[in-house]
């Protein structure tokens, strides 16, 4: 059999015969003498090769080198049948194109790879074109990685770490940023521009040329704006962190006044990382490496950091291993991370909320809150009138200049009210008293009652933990410091997810965990420059739990608005909406609807299956763009050119433009964009420049520290005078309530009586909570066709159960079983692990409908949401299981 997959795949060598046959017979030699044997093969051993076929391979020292790199991609364990193989494949894998024939016998036969992949200059009378380029591994939700990438011949061959230029070991990848040879040249890329051939959703496809797509696409639009209103077509980019993608969009939505579809994901996550503190901590552009390494006691609330941000983890374990720090780890499960922890707090899923305003009672009754933090870096001692917004000094006397407003605080010495930036001891604790004939209390008063009724007792029924474990946990944060906290987006992904996210930030300002911010670092985005004050703005923006109503009336309904809108249109740049989503069939049943989509992607998924034109676009690799990462800019280069017919996003975004007749809006080059992207205060007055950042390709970043936080107030803020959602319609929604910390019962997931409160009916019929966590080998359903990555993770989707709970149905690991629910059902490969919390199930995401035996994982999840945030709740559902 091996001889059979082997010779199918040497005819795709472009070298000439003899060269074939040598190289098979020897491979095949090494792998008879391999299996009898059982040790790793030996790649120069094996192979009897002249020295132009040894450039197709790679050299004795670059293939041990790789071996020895062959441990470091971000793997905390390892699968001893893959280290076992007849062939090393990741060592063969990284190591050069021709190794990844070899290595990919198994299952890249059929897939097509090959050739993209081979050398075709590779012969006995031409050398061989090597070089590296340094790139960033942009994927939604990683650490943005460098990269430096091996280029033979025009291919990617295989990506590494690069060395960065600050303090600090920076230089790893995992396996997602090991893989980017494989998916350049995935069989399932879009390579041609297309239009629909079948019926929508059959995925038959006719290639066309760009000027043909370009021009029916433009077409659509001026059609449908003309007749129905600029507001007819809505357009989506999502998908990418990559800054030119997201400004080039930015710029086209505008201009041709498109309505912009919000995907309402992570809503709560955002708003209370920027509301209550100002930043997102230990994600994103900023260097935290040296406050994680510091820390006493590190917080995973929610997040499995192991599984999600590997690079994040290994300063972590630094802190623990040099530092003694604690780890606590806040989840429903026993996973990756609780396994290191020294306390694994076993919350009920949806109680987070309730469990951080336990603490905060806590430890307020025994003194145990940071008083001086609380005066000085928070809203604390600001003083609260009865209609909810903060009293200031203009409330009691009339001011000449208005900039010289101040918040006012009650002075603990002189036992009078005085202002926030003139008192040294204002008083946080008061009560409710009278100022200038206004009843007010203390912004901190106000959190005190809001947390009264959550005693120890209370959140222990709630939350399923031991009291003593919460004290435990609630003590260890006010002695065992400094700590901080990773709040993950598992507790985002409830309909109460808002509440309990600002509880825990409010926790970690009653126990003066939050550094001083670090001044942001971000590129811009906006599409547009300073100067530019006059464009055209987009026509509005809905979301797509709106696309039903509207597709099928015109009309859709939300507290306090009416939205009247004709959709006839979805121009879907990026991102795969249809799987990722929530209510995968809602979302099928409603792109069915559309008269007209069209779709630009790198790959065929879900989305493009529905359409009616698509556009085949770049990978990072074959594009250059900008990046900061760990207090780094980064210039990523151009690795490769395109491949097929594919164009960068700035050019598709030009080309629209024209064809609508807008053309002067993008009448300049994509340099001219990565100049933009780096066009902001924070990053011009560090003197960099493109020309700069292309010469030095890295540039360590000077971070200062804010003076004070990026908020309204200028302080950290558990307490808001003021809130409007960041996915907002013009809805209504309880304003009291969002001021403060809150925790209500999840919508769906609540399938017990405890803590008071009612077991939700439906869980007599779904008992199980629905859970779909981070997996190591893939983002959402990015990666999910690269087999090098398929290989590590598995052929097919897998479902988590508790043994406990398999038994009760009759249910063997192994077995195929049904998830399902009132919305819809996977099957999925059943896997026990004692580690899943009875009563949950934990299943596989990212993985597309045609990759299930049946359903798909996000047919279960739900679109409902609080209006205060309209957020995404994946993980608010109720299930249950039987065998398939």
């Amino acid at each position: 059999m091996i001889q059979e997959t082997l010779t199918a795949i040497f005819e795709q060598l472009t070298v000439d015969p003899d060269q074939k046959s040598r190289i098979l017979r020897n491979v095949l030699a090494g792998a008879r003498l391999n299996e009898e044997t059982k040790k790793q093969p030996d790649l120069t051993a094996m192979l009897e090769l002249s020295e132009s076929e040894k450039k197709c391979f790679g050299s004795e020292k670059e293939v041990n080198e790789l071996k020895r790199e062959d441990g470091n991609i971000g793997l905390e364990s390892k699968d001893e049948s893959i280290l076992k193989r007849e062939f090393p494949r990741r060592t063969f894998l990284k190591g050069s194109a021709a190794a990844v024939v070899v290595a990919g016998a198994s299952t890249a036969v059929s897939g097509g790879i090959m050739t993209a992949l081979t050398p075709n200059t590779a012969n006995a009378a031409t050398s061989v074109d090597e070089h590296t380029a340094q790139t960033v591994c942009q994927v939604n939700g990683c650490n943005g990685c460098s990269l430096e990438v091996l280029v033979r011949d025009g291919n990617v061959v295989r990506t590494k770490a690069r060395n960065i230029p600050r303090e600090g070991d920076l230089n790893r990848i995992c396996a997602r940023g090991a893989s980017w040879a494989h998916q350049v040249v995935s069989p399932k890329r879009i390579k041609y521009p297309m239009k629909r051939a079948g019926e929508r959703g059959e995925d038959k496809w006719e290639q066309i040329t760009w000027d043909e797509a370009i021009a029916t696409i433009c077409a659509k639009i001026k059609e449908y704006q003309a007749k129905y209103g600029k507001n007819s077509v809505a357009c989506m980019d999502d998908g990418t962190m990559m800054y030119n993608v997201r400004w080039s969009y930015t710029r086209l939505k505008n201009i041709a006044e498109l309505c912009h579809v919000n995907k309402t994901t992570d809503m709560a996550y955002a708003q209370s990382a920027f509301l209550n503190v100002s930043e997102y901590f230990f994600m994103g552009a900023n260097h935290y490496e040296n406050v994680l390494r510091n820390l006493k006691t590190f917080i995973a609330w929610g997040s499995n950091v192991i599984e999600a941000w590997p690079q994040t983890w290994k300063f972590i374990a630094d802190a623990i291993e040099h530092n003694g720090a604690k780890l606590v780890v806040v989840d429903p499960n026993y996973n990756t991370m609780a396994s290191k922890a020294t306390l694994h707090v076993r919350v009920r899923p949806g109680t987070d909320g309730a469990l951080a305003m336990a603490m905060i009672r806590y430890l307020d009754e025994q003194k145990q809150t940071a008083d001086s933090y609380l005066q000085e870096r928070t809203v604390a001692p600001f003083l609260v009138k009865g209609d909810g917004r903060f009293m200031r000094k203009s409330d009691l006397q009339t001011l000449a200049d208005p900039k010289m407003d101040d918040y006012v605080v009650w002075d603990r010495k002189t036992n009078a009210y005085g202002f926030a930036s003139e008192v040294k001891d204002p008083e946080i604790r008061k009560g409710t008293f009278e100022v200038g004939g206004h009843k007010v209390m203390t912004a901190y008063d106000k959190l005190l009652e809001r947390v009264a009724p959550f005693t120890l007792k209370q959140a222990a029924e709630i939350c399923d933990v031991p009291e003593a474990t919460i004290k435990e946990f609630a003590e260890l944060l006010a002695t065992n410091g400094p700590a901080e906290v990773l709040e993950g987006f598992s507790v985002d992904h409830y309909v109460n997810g808002y509440g309990s996210l600002t509880a825990v930030n409010s926790l970690r300002m009653v126990t003066g965990m939050i550094g001083m911010p670090i001044i942001s670092l971000y590129p811009t985005a906006d599409g547009f420059s300073a100067a530019e004050a006059n464009y055209p703005k987009m026509s509005g923006q809905i979301a797509p739990f709106m696309f039903k109503d509207l597709l099928e009336t015109g009309k859709y309904e939300m507290p306090g608005k009416t939205l009247e809108q004709q959709l006839k249109a979805w121009l879907i740049f990026g991102g795969n909406p249809v799987a990722q989503q929530p209510d995968h069939n809602y979302m099928v049943e409603c792109i069915k609807k559309f008269d007209f989509v069209a779709a630009a992607n790198v790959e065929f998924c879900e989305s493009t299956k529905y359409a009616d034109i698509l556009l085949p676009v770049c990978t990072s690799l074959e594009l250059s763009d900008i990046a900061v990462a760990s207090s780094c800019l980064m210039y990523a280069e151009q690795v490769i050119t395109p491949r097929f017919e594919s164009k960068p996003d700035f050019e598709i975004c030009k080309l629209i433009a024209q064809e609508l007749g807008l053309g002067e809006w993008f009448n300049f080059d994509f340099d001219h964009v990565l100049s933009a992207i780096i066009d902001t205060p924070q990053l011009k007055g560090q003197g960099l420049t493109l020309e700069r950042l292309k010469q030095e390709k890295t540039i360590a970043l000077a971070t200062p520290t804010l003076k004070q936080a990026a908020t309204a107030t200028g302080r950290l803020q558990f307490y808001l005078e003021t809130y409007v959602p960041f996915a907002y319609f013009g809805q209504t929604f309880d304003m009291e309530k969002i001021r403060l910390p809150y925790w209500e019962p999840p919508n769906e997931a609540w399938p017990v009586t405890a803590g008071g409160y009612e077991k939700n009916p439906l869980a007599d019929k779904y008992p199980l909570y629905y859970y779909t966590g981070p997996r190591r080998f893939r983002v959402h359903t990015s990666m999910g066709n690269v087999p090098m990555l398929r290989e590590l993770e598995g052929t097919e989707p897998l479902v988590r159960m508790n043994p406990e709970d398999a038994a009760k149905r009759g249910i063997k690991e192994g077995d195929h079983v049904r998830i399902f629910n009132d919305r819809g059902h996977v099957v999925a490969k059943a896997v026990f692990s004692a580690g899943v919390r009875p009563g949950m199930v934990d299943m596989d995401r990212g993985w597309q409908e045609n990759q299930t035996i049946s359903g798909h994982y996000n047919d279960l999840t739900s679109m409902t949401r609080d209006w205060a945030t309209a957020n995404n709740a994946f993980y608010d559902a109720l299930c249950e299981v039987e065998k398939a």
